[in-house]
């Protein structure tokens, strides 16, 4: 979508739209237009777009002169309700709000350059395979969603409605079920599912912004260090202090060889039995005491060591100086194995020593 109350501009943009269709075939543009904030912000709402350019300056219906906040507002909305990348054109660099969440993702083109409408679309152009990539998700999504719907929305909609309240509240416990449902199916084992990615193992940025939450992980000096409180105990300021666990990445021998040799792997050739055993007992978890988890960023994997262990105020990790040594969180389909794996080594009750020689015959 291109947004511009002016007729010339817009008509500048079809004929850059047309010059770049017809030199990059099979791909194509097309583009739709707006020429207010409301009739921008209503597009956004009713199409799904894969990319907008939005002049800064745009009128809103209601007359009056055209401010920064018009545009600065529409990106926001690009960003964080559409989520498609978003770009600016102005007279007025300066004026684009940079502070807004999200804004420094968005590109600025200089209306006083020579070809920013040509320049705006080669920049989306180089984020052709982001789109490509997000209209899968939002095709796949769709799919799953509508199968949550026909066998558990649909089914339960009237218990739904006799026992949730308000409106706000029918639709965030709906659209939580949308959720939990469409990642479960999509976390599945099967055909239509491939394995795992391990960098699917952690969100970075982590999890919640501001206040710390069970696996996130923070970096103190040079070390990193896991959370394993409970978060019911975090979020409702039960504890004083919170339980962490060290990540050691120099604690798992032969690592950089190991993918050394899995990398030299050609395509479709088994593995030997060394190296997929090496593997799939870190990824299975065969050593008790600790936990494997895959690098994060540069550097080794996480081995997180049951017996190191420290405490830090929760008031600390929450404060903002805190929170600014976070690097990430362990990802919420991975972190119960982590937890449990915790609460099962801490709470191995063992037994009596056994003199084994009495195991002799008299």
């Amino acid at each position: 979508m291109f947004a511009d109350d002016d007729e010339a501009p817009r008509d500048l943009f079809r004929d850059a739209v047309n010059e770049w269709n017809e030199a990059n075939q099979p791909r194509q543009f097309v583009a739709d237009y707006a020429s207010t904030v409301e009739d921008a912000q209503a597009k956004l709402k009713l199409t799904r777009f894969d990319c907008a350019l939005f002049d800064l300056r745009l009128p809103s219906i209601g007359g009056g002169k055209p401010l920064p906040a018009g545009g600065n507002d529409l990106a926001q909305a690009g960003l964080q309700d559409s989520g498609v990348p978003v770009a600016i054109i102005t007279a007025t660099v300066d004026d684009v709000d940079r502070d807004r969440p999200g804004h420094g993702l968005l590109e600025a083109f200089y209306k006083g350059a020579g070809t920013p409408y040509a320049d705006a679309l080669s920049w989306f152009a180089d984020q052709w395979d982001l789109m490509d990539t997000l209209a899968s998700v939002r095709g796949r999504m769709r799919v799953s969603g509508a199968e949550t719907f026909v066998r558990r929305i649909w089914p339960s909609w009237q218990d739904y409605k006799r026992k949730l309240g308000t409106e706000d509240q029918l639709t965030a416990v709906v659209t939580r079920q949308y959720a939990t449902h469409i990642a479960e199916l999509l976390g599945m084992d099967g055909d239509a599912n491939p394995a795992w990615h391990p960098f699917e193992n952690f969100i970075s940025p982590a999890l919640l912004e501001h206040r710390a939450h069970t696996g996130d992980i923070f970096t103190f000096g040079e070390q990193l260090w896991v959370v394993l409180s409970p978060q019911c105990d975090m979020t409702v300021g039960k504890i004083d202090d919170v339980l962490l666990a060290y990540c050691d990445r120099a604690g798992l021998q032969n690592w950089t060889e190991k993918v050394a040799a899995l990398s030299a792997v050609p395509p479709g050739q088994a593995l030997s039995s060394s190296l997929a055993k090496y593997f799939t007992g870190l990824v299975n978890q065969t050593e008790p005491s600790k936990h494997f988890l895959p690098p994060l960023g540069p550097g080794g994997p996480l081995y997180v060591d049951f017996k190191k262990l420290m405490t830090k105020p929760l008031a600390d990790l929450n404060s903002e100086a805190g929170l600014a040594t976070r690097v990430g969180s362990v990802a919420p389909a991975f972190l119960p194995n982590l937890t449990q794996r915790f609460g099962s080594y801490m709470s191995r009750p063992g037994q009596p020593n056994i003199d084994i020689s009495h195991f002799a015959d008299p």
